[in-house]
């Protein structure tokens, strides 16, 4: 029976605080901690059973005084990520040249970064290959327990007074790299603005309307993130802790650089934003040569579509 273990170090206070924007918007050292889950390759049974450390788990206690030593001085949360990624991987080879991990959770918690919340957190999930190369990381940001007074409710005694809502932020990206691009204060405080100035009668339109304002922040930005957020209503049922919706905004969807096959044998590839290029491969009957055809609508064509196509590489497929 297959069986998985992990290894967490729970809120690791950081020896040197993170310099970030504080809830004025001014750079300021703040106190940090790092929780670290570390997801096994294999159980670590053969340690439970001679009640020793072995190459079956991780020393939680050398990984959390390597991470303290190799961040001391560090004030950049993606240096951070970068030392502590490194001591993992130390920590995570076998003798054999191996890792230990199949994949790693990375929590950045930064308590007085929220105006409205209990701190930004900074969440990367990692995967690693049997040799211990990181194959993929993901970048999750959030905010939980923001509280805000609001105008909202369809009762008549509900539009007479404001009332509590508690919101949950999670903001995803397949980058890591924008880590330092990010500003949630400026996110925080637009959030803030639009619940407290809104009149709505429903969760769900308000919901909605802050999810495409937070959207709006993104723009121009070269990554188009996954947007949740989640509204808490705790006035709303006499008898239940609280009314709740949730909304989810796939932005990374619309600019999907994948390409997906027609019909017809082409294949779409985007370029752009709303913009793809149409690659139709055939093959000459009497030649048996390839012959490629590029097109594109250039009514809606970008600068990146309209360049010429100066070269074409045709990789022969599997037999």
């Amino acid at each position: 029976m297959a069986s998985a273990s992990t290894v967490e170090i729970k809120r690791l206070q950081l020896p040197s605080g993170i310099l970030v924007d504080n809830i004025f918007g001014k750079p300021q050292e703040q106190p940090a901690y790092v929780t670290l889950t570390l997801h096994l390759r294999t159980s670590f049974q053969t340690a439970a059973d001679k009640d020793a450390l072995d190459e079956s788990t991780i020393h939680y206690g050398q990984l959390a005084k390597g991470i303290r030593k190799h961040c001391t001085g560090v004030q950049a949360r993606l240096e951070i990520l970068k030392r502590t990624i490194s001591v993992i991987r130390q920590m995570a080879e076998k003798a054999d040249g191996t890792s230990r991990l199949t994949s790693a959770t990375f929590c950045l918690h930064l308590p007085k970064s929220s105006l409205y919340g209990d701190g930004w957190d900074w969440i990367i999930l990692m995967h690693f290959s049997e040799a211990g190369e990181p194959t993929s990381m993901e970048l999750t940001t959030r905010v939980e327990g923001m509280r805000f007074m609001a105008l909202i409710g369809v009762n008549d005694y509900e539009r007479t007074s404001r009332q509590p809502l508690v919101a949950k932020l999670v903001i995803r990206a397949n980058a890591v790299d924008v880590m330092e691009q990010f500003e949630p204060d400026e996110i925080e405080r637009r959030l803030g603005e639009v619940v407290e100035d809104s009149s709505f009668e429903t969760l769900e339109a308000l919901a909605e309307r802050a999810v495409s304002e937070i959207e709006h922040q993104f723009d121009g930005r070269t990554y188009a993130p996954t947007i949740t957020l989640r509204l808490e209503k705790p006035k709303a049922i006499a008898f239940a802790d609280a009314a709740v919706v949730e909304v989810t905004r796939d932005s990374s969807k619309e600019i999907s650089s994948a390409p997906t096959a027609s019909s017809d044998g082409a294949f779409a590839i985007p370029v752009d934003k709303g913009v793809s290029l149409s690659l139709k491969v055939d093959v000459d009957e009497k030649t048996g040569k390839a012959i490629a055809s590029v097109s594109t609508d250039q009514e809606q064509a970008s600068d990146v579509a309209r360049k010429p196509l100066t070269r074409l590489n045709i990789i022969r497929p599997y037999a």
